[in-house]
């Protein structure tokens, strides 16, 4: 579950803050960290904005902290309880 804020908007830039929460199933969380069980395996938030380059043309970026929960955070498995993640892209607006 994922919701974002709108905190800027101008002259063809747009910017936002997110907070998110992904669950994993009994399936997933025994086959990627070894661990029993099911329920929160991550949260998560962090900036997206993106800036419009040409009329269909948008520059996206994104930076998002996440942290480990749970069986998953407790796993052997699990090299750390908590990354940081950088992303940016281009993208076509139809």
């Amino acid at each position: 579950m994922r919701t974002t804020l709108g905190v800027y908007g101008s002259h063809g830039v747009k910017a936002g803050v997110f907070a998110q929460g992904t669950w994993a199933d009994s399936k997933s969380m025994r086959t990627y960290y070894g661990a029993s069980g099911s329920g929160l395996l991550y949260v998560a938030a962090g900036l997206e904005g993106g800036y419009d380059l040409a009329r269909h043309w948008v520059l996206l970026a994104t930076v998002e902290g996440r942290r480990l929960q749970g069986d998953a955070a407790d796993s052997p498995l699990a090299e750390r309880k908590s990354s940081w993640y950088l992303s940016a892209g281009v993208t076509y607006r139809f």
